[in-house]
């Protein structure tokens, strides 16, 4: 159980580590085995991730990547945000690419206004 806290517990900095200059956390927890964020503009959710710390990229993105090829408990792979009426999802996002797919969530948001 310590392990599942500890990388959740990684899951959902990584998620409030992306949040936008006007935005603050209203709660951060653990749902089961998924780290939760809500904000004043934004739910996000990520899969917690199984593995070496070492093996955990800073990048957001890398998240499902990591989860996808260890294994998690919900929804391998999948990142899931939702904003207002939008939702969005990413899937299985390559270590590489985790500062465009980060880019790609903040210009969602923006485009929402």
């Amino acid at each position: 159980m310590a392990n599942t806290d500890r990388f959740s517990r990684k899951a959902r900095k990584r998620l409030e580590a992306q949040l936008g200059p006007d935005e603050q956390v209203l709660h951060s927890a653990t749902v089961g085995p998924v780290g939760l964020v809500l904000t004043n503009r934004r739910l996000m959710l990520a899969p917690y991730v199984r593995g070496v710390d070492d093996e955990v990229n800073p990048q957001l993105s890398a998240i499902h990547n990591v989860a996808w090829r260890k294994g998690s408990l919900w929804s391998p792979g999948v990142l899931t945000i939702y904003t207002g009426s939008q939702t969005l999802t990413y899937d299985k996002v390559p270590n590489k690419q985790g500062e465009s797919a980060a880019i790609a969530i903040r210009q969602a948001m923006a485009a929402q206004g």
